[in-house]
């Protein structure tokens, strides 16, 4: 493996940093048009980290067939079929992330079920994610954990 110098080593931590998604000020509807496309997003999405006004989602959008996006749209929505996105944000994608996109989606509600996708900038997109964001400091309802670790036993 090359070795890393410190310059290329603060590109590299920049490219993997997570882009943030915001509330608008009005919750509005969807990308225009965009098509389920599971096959440019082979490793599907994921979400974690979740804090009372925030969760973090991921995905992989790689070159397929010589055909590489260059920018990830991140949406998240209050309902499943996406008539109300209520965060959003555009990022680049590059071989210097691995074609990954990481998105904090901020300024959300606490204990609140949202779904979440990533449109490329063709109108691809992939498969819709479910997450939940963590309920709020001073609630006391139970709370049910999922933990989820890499596959390498190793690490």
């Amino acid at each position: 493996m090359k070795s890393m110098n410190r310059r290329e080593a603060l590109k590299l931590a920049a490219a993997l940093g997570a882009s943030l998604a915001w509330t608008p000020r009005i919750p509005r509807f969807s990308f225009p048009a965009w098509t389920e496309r599971r096959d440019l997003f082979p490793q599907g999405v994921a979400s974690g980290d979740p804090h009372p006004d925030s969760v973090l989602i991921w995905t992989r959008r790689p070159p397929v067939d010589g055909d590489a996006a260059s920018r990830l749209t991140a949406q998240v929505a209050a309902d499943v079929a996406f008539h109300t996105v209520v965060a959003e944000t555009t990022t680049t994608l590059s071989a210097d992330s691995d074609w990954t996109c990481r998105v904090l989606a901020a300024a959300l509600k606490p204990r609140s079920e949202y779904w979440y996708r990533f449109i490329d900038d063709r109108g691809n997109a992939s498969r819709v994610g479910r997450t939940i964001t963590a309920p709020a400091p001073r609630d006391t309802k139970p709370l049910n954990f999922v933990f989820v670790s890499c596959q390498n036993v190793q690490q």
